[in-house]
């Protein structure tokens, strides 16, 4: 799907949820429906939030106040590495890491959308419930809860009782601040375990996007199949595929094994006049441990794949000292504390230098790598 037909079937989506809300006024079963966003509110989210809350609530503590250290040194670590790609940038021939906003069809590819999509779902789901059940713990009243979608982004949300919070200690506040942060932590810890342990090291090239009119395209083979060898030579891994294709000839004739079965295809003339089979972008194929069918193992390696790249990538920004994350916060209580009576100026000189550090890091990676996609 290009991202003119995904585009207009959004629009369309919105359009027919929109009417259906306001004829069915869904609102009285708590599904409150805007434009491009959603919210549906029930109290028996907050139920479960407290029934969790009982259960194990002395592990969960423990857990909790591990997370508020961790969380200090994370926020830490986050402006070091934003301070330190920026040099990078500065620097000649500084290897800086781009960073840039995630915009479904611009930055990021629309075939990865689906597992970006579980894994955010994931991600702000622990995150959310984590927070509730840590002010559980603290028995500060849970507002409401509720799930939620902007556009095409789903989460949840849990709104505190903010009196009975401010009332409570620092060092309360703190560990329901860092609930989300930490509960991420560990997701992306478990996600990484199940990696590691139900899927076997690459075992060939998976097929993403190939050469228009390439020889690749001109076969069945599509995007998400797998080259495991060629002319009966294992390819492992892209080092072996270009180790591999530096001894082919222009118009040379390969068998491929893939995963459809044997496929010959005829090289072409590629950059530097060398053989091409067309791929251009291929990535590692890991074969489940599990005994799954070939599709359903990838989907799944794809959605926890992304689920542990992102998992980190929110635990480091969330906890940075800026408006809305919480890391704002978090630095907000603990200086209150510290510092008392200019706590706020504070908050507000790092708000604004993190700020620019981010804005600074995002406009010097689209000056130097241009509008890079995922």
């Amino acid at each position: 799907m290009d991202t003119e037909a995904f585009l207009f079937a959004l629009l369309i989506f919105w359009v027919l949820l929109y009417i259906l809300g306001r004829f069915f006024h869904l609102e009285k079963f708590g599904l409150k429906i805007q434009p491009a966003y959603f919210i549906y509110t029930s109290k028996r989210f907050n139920k479960i939030l407290s029934t969790l809350s009982k259960k194990g609530s002395t592990v969960l503590k423990v857990f909790f106040n591990i997370g508020v250290g961790l969380a200090g040194i994370i926020m830490i670590y986050a402006i070091y590495f934003l301070i330190d790609n920026l040099s990078k940038f500065i620097r000649p021939g500084g290897a800086a890491i781009p960073i840039g906003l995630v915009i479904p069809g611009i930055t990021l590819k629309l075939y990865w959308l689906p597992y970006f999509l579980v894994a955010a779902a994931i991600i702000v789901t622990t995150h959310e419930a984590a927070h509730g059940i840590a002010a559980q713990l603290e028995e500060i009243p849970l507002e409401s809860t509720g799930i939620w979608l902007v556009i095409i982004f789903l989460g949840a949300y849990v709104g505190l009782k903010e009196k009975k919070f401010e009332k409570v200690s620092t060092f309360s506040k703190l560990r329901v601040i860092s609930a989300g942060s930490s509960i991420n932590l560990a997701v992306g810890l478990l996600v990484f375990i199940v990696l590691t342990t139900f899927y076997a090291p690459a075992s060939g090239i998976l097929i993403l996007e190939t050469l228009e009119n390439g020889p690749l395209e001109q076969t069945e083979l599509q995007r998400w199949d797998t080259i495991f060898a060629i002319n009966e030579t294992k390819i492992s891994n892209i080092m072996d595929l270009e180790n591999y294709m530096v001894n082919v000839g222009v118009g040379e004739n390969l068998i491929l094994e893939t995963n459809k079965g044997n496929i010959l295809i005829i090289t072409t003339k590629g950059p530097e006049n060398r053989a091409i089979i067309g791929l251009t972008y291929p990535q590692h194929y890991y074969p489940c441990r599990l005994g799954l069918g070939y599709r359903s193992a990838l989907h799944l390696y794809q959605a926890l794949n992304w689920t542990f790249i992102f998992t980190f990538n929110i635990v480091i920004f969330n906890m940075l000292p800026l408006y809305p994350f919480d890391g704002d916060k978090f630095l907000y209580y603990t200086l209150k504390k510290i510092v008392k009576g200019k706590s706020h100026q504070v908050r507000v000189l790092f708000n604004v230098a993190c700020f620019g550090l981010i804005a600074t890091n995002i406009l010097l990676s689209f000056l130097r790598y241009g509008l890079f996609s995922l």
